[in-house]
């Protein structure tokens, strides 16, 4: 299942850098974080997201086929 289908599916938002995780691995923010910006540099994207993200907020996306989805943040 591509990670866009899985998303959509458990009704997830998905953002941010890929990171490797250990098999079962699970992390918090932070972890994630300092991975990313270790593997990738300079992403301040990464905590602006953390940062400006909301309850309610409206978040858009598309898929591999140019099929655009819009929405709505309900829990952190």
């Amino acid at each position: 299942m591509l990670s866009f289908e899985y998303c959509l599916t458990n009704q997830l938002l998905g953002v941010g850098w890929q990171i490797q995780l250990e098999p079962n691995e699970r992390i918090d923010w932070n972890t994630y974080e300092k991975r990313a910006i270790d593997k990738y540099e300079k992403i301040p994207i990464v905590s602006y997201i953390k940062k400006s993200v909301d309850r309610d907020d409206l978040v858009w996306t598309r898929d591999l086929h140019g099929q655009y989805y819009l929405g709505r943040v309900i829990s952190p």
